[in-house]
């Protein structure tokens, strides 16, 4: 059924908690299930237990491709230990033209898309989307999150959104922020203070 979370979420940690119903058996269609995430910001303790369960799926077989922005250092040794299957596959997709350590334009969706066993549901397609990032700040903010089931076309049009914009142009492979990195980069676009000039960096270039 279709599930309206509204946060703070209290200590719950609804993302994994959804992660949680999805299995990763052949589906109707003799396949793996598909598990398709976009996410902005993915930090610290309450984003890792996240990656874990990702992971979790990943080593059992899930068809998984990942799309961020920034994930924090715990969440990528999680992800990309080449222990089991190896590396889950993800990419960072920013666009940084004057090379200053701060992207102008970069990924801003906070969504999973899953086609296949979700619930006892091998025929199951879910979207997953809201205004959370993945992190323990945000789920004491003011956020939404929707899950949309028997959602065939937008499960469909999410899975080939995230999956052209993982081999798109943008995409590359994910590097964990460094102090240097947020030393070096301005932005007029609101956050927290620069390290080095006391300018504005997004909220979600944080370190854990």
């Amino acid at each position: 059924r279709n599930q309206i979370t509204l946060f703070p979420s209290f200590g719950r940690n609804v993302i994994k908690a959804q992660l949680q119903k999805v299995r990763c058996n052949a589906t109707t269609s003799g396949r793996p299930t598909i598990v398709r995430i976009a996410i902005a910001g993915w930090f610290d303790a309450y984003g890792s237990d996240i990656a874990k369960q990702v992971r979790k799926l990943w080593d059992q077989g899930c068809n998984i491709r990942i799309i961020t922005t920034l994930a924090g250092r715990g969440v990528n040794q999680i992800l990309k230990n080449p222990r089991g299957r190896g590396p889950v596959p993800i990419r960072k997709l920013t666009y940084d033209p004057n090379n200053d350590g701060v992207p102008e334009r970069y990924l801003h969706m906070k969504n999973i898309a899953v086609r296949g066993w979700f619930e006892g549901n091998p025929a199951a397609n879910v979207v997953i989307t809201g205004s959370p990032n993945w992190s323990t700040r945000a789920q004491s903010s003011d956020e939404i999150l929707f899950r949309l089931t028997r959602a065939n076309a937008l499960t469909t049009a999410y899975i080939n959104n995230t999956d052209r914009l993982f081999n798109g142009p943008w995409s590359h492979l994910r590097q964990a922020p460094s102090r240097t990195m947020l030393m070096r980069g301005t932005s007029n676009f609101g956050g927290v203070p620069n390290l080095r000039t006391g300018e504005n960096v997004p909220e979600w270039f944080e370190l854990n």
